[in-house]
């Protein structure tokens, strides 16, 4: 009796201790979006959020952070600046005009940086890569608030559902990106993901795709910024920090819609 009283005992004080066990789990790395979602170009942010979270799907080595770039180039800076200190970042979707903004390109120090779109700043360092064809930057003048006077011509902000709310006569404007419209089914896995989650707009493809890639090539939490643009540089896909091959679209709005120009 005595020693089954002990080993009752023993095992009581076992339980408590077993259950109170913590298991360590290692932290994901993560991928940053950094856009504006506040204020007047929140539908930037929003239009690739969802297209970045579909890319997450099934995906447990790497989480997604969204960042609101502030609406201010100094904000972007320090967002950009936080970023970078964080060492479970490794690479960095960015889009909008003061996100790309050169001041902030050079803030990222040497986290990789996939920009996706054209907003009017070319590629200032070696670990920034565009989503767009280098041929773009040419057939543009320089940038204007959306809410200023269209141009004939215009860039990826041209392509915003806010853009021709503001401007009820849009017809001969055109605009010129990398992007193509989404197709019904990838529409349809996009608003499936998420209740709130909206049409992806041109871009959103490109927002799935710039974030598949980073998230093939992100082995490990552990894995040095180093690493991973090496292996952005290994895939051929830029040249010369653009989208090397990359489409030239030609859009125009007819009736108010944006319709690809014959």
């Amino acid at each position: 009796m005595g020693v089954n009283r002990w080993i009752c005992i023993g095992i009581l004080i076992l339980l408590p201790l077993t259950g109170c066990a913590v298991v360590k789990t290692e932290s994901p790395a993560r991928i940053a979006l950094l856009a504006p979602f506040e204020g007047r170009y929140r539908e930037i942010g929003y239009s690739a959020l969802y297209p970045a979270r579909l890319a997450f799907m099934d995906v447990t080595h790497v989480a997604l952070l969204a960042v609101d770039d502030g609406g201010s180039v100094q904000t972007a800076i320090d967002r950009a600046r936080a970023l970078t200190r964080d060492p479970l970042v490794k690479g960095v979707i960015v889009l909008g005009h003061n996100a790309t903004d050169p001041t902030v390109q050079a803030a990222f120090d040497d986290l990789p940086v996939l920009v996706v779109g054209y907003w009017h700043h070319p590629p200032q360092q070696a670990n920034v890569f565009m989503f767009t064809s280098a041929n773009i930057p040419s057939m543009l003048g320089e940038w204007r608030e959306i809410t200023e006077d269209p141009m004939p011509l215009g860039g990826d902000a041209y392509a915003l559902q806010s853009f021709a709310q503001l401007h009820p006569n849009l017809d001969g404007v055109q605009v010129v990106s990398s992007g193509t419209p989404p197709d019904t089914d990838f529409i349809a896995r996009v608003q499936a993901s998420d209740q709130f989650a909206a049409a992806p707009g041109l871009l959103g493809t490109t927002v799935y795709d710039a974030t598949s890639l980073l998230i093939d090539l992100i082995d490990n939490p552990a894995m040095p910024r180093t690493h991973v643009l090496q292996a952005i540089n290994a895939t051929g896909v830029f040249v010369d920090g653009y989208w090397q091959n990359a489409p030239v679209h030609i859009y125009e709005y007819i009736n108010g819609v944006l319709r690809e120009s014959n």
